[in-house]
């Protein structure tokens, strides 16, 4: 695929992440986590890690917006068997009214 560009996606959490990430994606090193009730961007600087975190107080529903094309399989560990494959990617995931009608979508790619 000659010139062809692998653009960041959301990817649901199978187990790579801590239990409360529901989506997660990592661009050049930086990396954003989204819970049911918070986003947490991780921002890496050379010689610091800079975690922020916007809460939602209200977010009851994620929703999966923009399919992505593709699909991912991540190979960590030791233990094929627990290497998830075949993982949909998403560009775009919405959180519904995490305030009183306001809905928060967040995107990734150009």
């Amino acid at each position: 695929m000659s010139g062809a560009r692998w653009r960041p996606a959301f990817i649901q959490n199978r187990g790579e992440q801590p239990e409360a990430v529901r989506y997660f994606t990592d661009s050049d090193g930086d990396r954003l986590f989204l819970t049911t009730d918070a986003a947490v961007w991780v921002y890496k600087l050379p010689d610091t890690v800079w975690p922020i975190a916007l809460r939602l107080p209200g977010a009851t529903t994620i929703q999966l917006v923009e399919r992505a094309p593709g699909v991912i399989s991540l190979f960590r560990g030791p233990d094929a068997r627990k290497w998830p494959r075949g993982l949909e990617r998403w560009s775009a995931v919405r959180y519904v009214e995490p305030w009183p009608g306001i809905d928060l979508t967040f995107r990734v790619g150009d």
